[in-house]
């Protein structure tokens, strides 16, 4: 078994410490690509010993509730890691990223882990969490208005002052609805997400076609927010349904090393390894048609 100590400077309360190690347990989950949880939590305490009149330390075993334990402990290949001890230990300060950036990124790491934690939960709902892991994830880090504030406010009093007089009654509620229309939407936020260039062809590898992706991620999280028929055809089904949340997952995790330190060069190297990539690229091939199914087609 493997250990880890936190050490704080003075006497800390508990709960300081479940909110650490749950940050903890998601960044070996995010290296292993397996669940990871504590199997036992132990405190140190000191307590006054009259004996040899001085504080010792006291062992205290806490009883700690793991989220997504399961029921029989997962194998561990090095080869379907995301990343290992070996290529974090020269810098050392991954971790240190990682929960540096836990509060700006907290609505991405639940989104994600959701999903990692619950493998069983439902695959509609899996691409909700990671559409708003990649929505927010955009908004955290990369966010700009549409518009600069000076042309959002020309804009609006263009529109506004040709508002004809006998439909002014309507201005407040235009006002509403366009108070958030200087906002990028999902869609431009996963253009970008899709178009660094640092990254070279690593996304056109495992998104193939970004254009595609991006529509299928839009049309399957809006038909499965608000249940539009008209959406329905649009949205992912089958088969291209379990690739998208392979893919949509894998881009959350390129992200997710660029935000620990690696560099673009380095990404591609773990990206290209792990077991979701290769996954995603098996997946990809699955939905080219065999030559018996063009011959059963051909019939």
């Amino acid at each position: 078994e493997t250990s880890i100590s936190i050490e704080m400077k003075c006497e800390t309360p508990y709960e300081k410490f479940v909110g650490i190690i749950a940050r903890i347990q998601n960044f070996l989950t995010l290296a292993i690509s397996k669940t990871v949880y504590p199997t036992k939590v132990v405190g140190l305490k000191d307590e006054w010993n009259e004996t040899i009149k001085k504080a010792i330390p006291l062992d205290i075993e806490i009883f700690h509730s793991a989220q997504g334990k399961p029921e029989t402990p997962e194998k561990v290949w090095p080869d379907e890691m995301l990343f290992t001890y070996d290529n974090i230990k020269e810098s050392k300060a991954s971790l240190n990223y990682w929960l540096e950036k836990a509060e700006l990124l907290k609505p991405v790491y639940q989104s994600y882990f959701a999903v990692r934690y619950k493998p069983e939960m439902y695959a509609e709902l899996q691409v909700l969490s990671l559409a708003h892991a990649l929505e927010v994830y955009h908004s955290r880090t990369m966010n700009h208005p549409v518009f600069t504030k000076e042309q959002f406010k020309k804009r609006l009093k263009v529109i506004f002052d040709s508002i004809p007089l006998k439909y002014w009654r309507y201005k407040k509620w235009l006002e509403g609805e366009l108070s958030w229309s200087n906002d990028l939407k999902l869609q431009q936020r996963l253009e970008e997400l899709v178009r660094i260039k640092k990254q070279g062809d690593l996304f056109s590898e495992f998104l193939v076609d970004k254009k595609e992706f991006i529509k299928k991620v839009k049309y399957t999280r809006h038909f499965h927010t608000h249940y539009n028929k008209k959406l329905e055809k649009k949205a992912a089904k089958g088969k291209e349904f379990i690739l998208l949340i392979r893919q949509m997952k894998l881009l959350l995790e390129t992200y997710f090393l660029k935000e620990i330190g690696f560099s673009w060069k380095k990404i591609r190297t773990l990206i290209r390894k792990s077991s979701n990539y290769k996954a995603c690229l098996y997946l990809i091939a699955r939905q080219k048609p065999t030559q018996s199914e063009i011959v059963g087609v051909n019939l």
